[in-house]
């Protein structure tokens, strides 16, 4: 399953939510807790991550840069810094945007 950073927390859960229903492709799941995708078909899918930094962006926004292992649509499996915005809603948190970035970018 998806490894979450040790610091816990709603914020990391909400993205280990995200990943799994992303990878099976579950639009259902996905329209509950997102406004953004992350398309296996395109993408590839999250095997596993790790919480690298996680920043207040401003009022009900958090800024949170991963390291994660992910299987793309050809089979390989690589490594990606994912950058994610989270906003909290109806007391909950929400992925609504994710950058891929060269891993060994520093943390925005």
């Amino acid at each position: 399953m998806l490894a979450i950073s040790c610091s816990g927390g709603a914020e990391h859960a909400a993205i280990g939510e995200f990943f799994a229903a992303a990878r099976l492709r579950d639009l259902t799941a996905l329209e509950r807790i997102a406004t953004a995708t992350f398309e296996p078909r395109e993408h590839g899918t999250v095997l596993e991550f790790a919480v690298q930094d996680v920043k207040n962006a401003g009022s009900e926004r958090e800024a949170v840069s991963v390291d994660a292992r992910v299987r793309l649509p050809d089979g390989r499996i690589v490594q990606r810094r994912l950058d994610l915005t989270l906003a909290h809603r109806d007391n909950r948190w929400i992925v609504t945007e994710v950058i891929e970035l060269p891993v060994g970018t520093p943390p925005r």
